[in-house]
């Protein structure tokens, strides 16, 4: 299984380092992507025009997408590491030892990062599927970048979703995170709830937890929400309450947030404040753009694009059994019958016993 990491680990070095040659400036972002530089590559791709003209038509979008990649957290090879030692770390949750691993070396704009990188991937591929039957192998490597960069993208979901991942790998939450004693740590509880509301209009969820939504709230970006409140008790007095926002439109779905701010998304002073003590702040959404299109959708990121990613790379590692079996891992843990990961089984995954 090592052997076989460490030629696919090679393979992927040899195509981001180039072949040498003079210190041109498409020569010297290589050499930057090598060392780990992804922000000074962001910046120089991104801004000079020149250097962009030296690697001819859209070929700059590949390197430019991988830096994104780097900057949100996990290089390329860092993402085959991590689902090869998951499915080695004896744990039946291979994915959530994924997703703890992710969620260890992400970086606050991880998803805005691994958004852009796909975005890169998808204009160097001009509209070529990556399911074509004839890909080059050029096309070939920059599928696999966006199938890796998708999958990164829901496995950094997942960990926005509780700040208690070990618990959830290892079903062992402590009695004060886990009012309802169902081995969940109780914000992932909330989490997977809030979700359930927004996605199935059902808001009694199991083993104690309720969510409802509360309230309309509109940002200074325009932007609406639905305000919702969950409960978590232990079937009689002790209640942890947990705050999430959902879209108000069709297909509707809890969104990924992080602290609590006003409506102009200025965060409280006091780091300890919550909406149940001052009325006014609300669960602060990662994404606060003024681009609706690009909502940050927890249903979207945990469902259409880990579809997208693991597919992907099944497709294109056929050579690499022991990954092509990691991956398959990661799918059927999620999906025991058909593969095809659902809403339904997402919200099954998060709240299995």
């Amino acid at each position: 299984m090592k052997k076989s990491l460490i030629g696919f680990s090679a393979l992927i070095v040899m195509l981001l380092s180039g072949c040498g040659g003079e210190e041109t400036c498409r020569f010297d972002m290589q050499v930057s992507l090598d060392k780990g530089e992804f922000e000074r590559v962001v910046d120089r791709l991104e801004n000079d025009a020149s250097c962009r003209a030296e690697y001819g038509g859209d070929d700059y979008m590949v390197d430019l997408g991988v830096a994104y990649m780097g900057k949100a957290g996990l290089g390329v090879t860092d993402i085959i590491v991590a689902a090869s030692e998951s499915s080695e770390s004896g744990s039946s949750a291979t994915f959530g030892t994924f997703v703890n691993t992710v969620g260890a070396s992400r970086s606050d704009s991880a998803l805005q990062d691994l958004d852009r990188a796909v975005t890169n991937f998808e204009g160097y591929l001009a509209g070529t599927e990556c399911n074509s039957t004839t890909l080059t192998s050029g096309q070939k490597d920059v599928c696999l970048y966006q199938g890796l960069s998708d999958t990164m993208s829901a496995a950094v979901t997942f960990d926005y979703l509780t700040d208690d991942i070990d618990s959830w790998v290892e079903q062992n939450a402590s009695a004060e995170n886990d009012v309802n004693a169902n081995g969940n740590p109780d914000d992932l509880d909330a989490s997977a709830c809030a979700l359930q509301l927004a996605v199935l209009d059902n808001g009694v969820c199991a083993e104690n937890v309720t969510a409802t939504h509360e309230s309309n709230v509109t940002f200074s970006n325009g932007r609406s929400y639905g305000f919702v409140d969950v409960d978590v008790t232990d079937g009689a007095l002790a209640v942890e309450r947990f705050f999430h926002l959902m879209t108000l439109v069709d297909p509707k779905s809890t969104v990924i947030t992080e602290g609590y701010c006003t409506t102009d998304f200025v965060y409280a002073a006091d780091i300890n404040a919550t909406p149940d003590t001052n009325a006014s702040l609300y669960p602060c959404p990662v994404d606060q753009s003024d681009d609706p299109a690009n909502e940050l959708s927890v249903a979207d990121l945990l469902v259409s694009t880990l579809n997208d990613g693991l597919d992907t790379i099944l497709a294109l590692v056929g050579g690499d059994e022991q990954l092509q079996a990691d991956i398959t891992a990661f799918v059927t843990e999620i999906s025991p019958d058909d593969g095809n990961i659902t809403i339904t089984e997402i919200l099954d995954y998060l709240n299995q016993p």
